[in-house]
C-alpha cells in the first residue's frame, strides 16, 4: 500500500517502490493499494490497483502515516 508517498507491506525492490509512489502521485491518490503476481516466466505483473487498500498489511506504521496525511501532513 502507498500512503502519502510511503510504501508499506512486504519488501519490494526499490525501483518498484519508487514506481508505486510515482503512480500514487500521478493519480492524485495519497492512499493506494497495489497487488502484484508473477507470470509463468517469473516476470512481475500488476494484478490490481485500488483506492481502498487493506490497511492491515502495513500495521501500526501505516496507520500512523495515514493519520499524518489525513491531518494535513507532508505527502
Amino acid at each position: 500500500a502507498v500512503v502519502g508517498a510511503s510504501v508499506f507491506g512486504p519488501p519490494v525492490p526499490p525501483a518498484l517502490a519508487d514506481g508505486c509512489e510515482r503512480l500514487s502521485e500521478c493519480l492524485g491518490l495519497p492512499l493506494l493499494g497495489l497487488a502484484f503476481g508473477m507470470d509463468d516466466g517469473g516476470s512481475l505483473l500488476l494484478d490490481r490497483i485500488t483506492p481502498m487498500p487493506d490497511l492491515r498489511i502495513g500495521g501500526e506504521p501505516l496507520l500512523n502515516r495515514l493519520a499524518e496525511v489525513l491531518q494535513g501532513g507532508a505527502r
